[in-house]
């Protein structure tokens, strides 16, 4: 079966075909901006191709990677469930070559974690998804630490309100991010998938066109070219049932 997105990664059963929306979308863009006002982080689960042995030479490289990468989103999406932070699953397209003959269009997979959380209202008496507060920011640095050790990244994005964005890696320690003072969506998830790529894999920063980028964070077990070619998110839900299904499981999503 050919998807036109990826919710069947982790809402199995659904057959929905809408097509991914791309970020510049203005309505994308709105749910980002207000679900962001609280801080959040960006972080991918997304495994090396080498970690795997992987070969993008490999006539079956696409469907393997893919069916990695569709468990391990499924399992972080899973431990967010629990710890009742509100997520958006994010896929930057990128076309890949390791040589003239070989090129392949793949997504890469992360998760922007926002600083929204259920909580219990005592005046509805229910819980509700609710903004969090410096103690609950506080917290979501420290799962994201959790989940870069256990999906081996190297580190991962954070941003608070009011304050530079930064990257925090596993140990705890923090650098600043993007130079600028732009912070729209767009913008923030191309320096996500470009820059922090770079950095990861000893590389400069790189402009424009392709990049020379190893497959994946510290994996340099060849070289790849990679060149980022937008950023999407998944469809807003087709009825008010699949939109209650993705609500109780915290997914933020276009509304329309």
């Amino acid at each position: 079966m050919t998807y036109k997105n990826f919710l069947h990664e982790y809402r199995p059963g659904i057959e929905y075909h809408a097509n991914l929306r791309n970020i510049n979308n203005a309505e994308v863009s709105s749910v980002f901006n207000k679900y962001s006002k609280y801080g959040y982080i960006i972080i991918s689960p997304s495994a090396c191709a080498a970690e795997f042995g992987l070969d993008l030479m490999d006539s079956e490289y696409s469907s393997k990677r893919n069916e990695i990468d569709a468990a391990r989103i499924r399992e972080m999406i899973g431990i967010l469930k629990k710890n009742r932070y509100s997520y958006m699953p994010v896929y930057a397209r990128f076309v890949e070559k390791a040589d003239i003959f070989h090129e392949e269009h793949t997504y890469e997979r992360a998760v922007i974690i926002f600083n929204y959380h259920t909580g219990r209202n005592v005046k509805l008496g229910r819980d509700i998804n609710q903004p969090g507060d410096a103690e609950s920011l506080k917290g979501l640095v420290e799962l994201g630490q959790e989940l870069a050790e256990q999906f081996n990244q190297k580190c991962f994005l954070y941003q608070e309100l009011g304050q530079p964005m930064q990257y925090v890696y596993r140990d705890g320690n923090k650098c600043d991010a993007f130079v600028g003072d732009e912070t729209n969506f767009n913008w923030v998830t191309r320096q996500y998938w470009v820059e922090l790529r770079d950095r990861l894999t000893g590389g400069g920063i790189p402009t424009e066109g392709f990049s020379r980028l190893a497959p994946r964070n510290i994996c340099r077990l060849f070289e790849i070219e990679k060149k980022y070619a937008g950023c999407y998110v998944n469809p807003a839900p087709s009825g008010i049932s699949q939109r209650r299904g993705r609500s109780a499981n915290k997914e933020i999503f276009p509304r329309f």
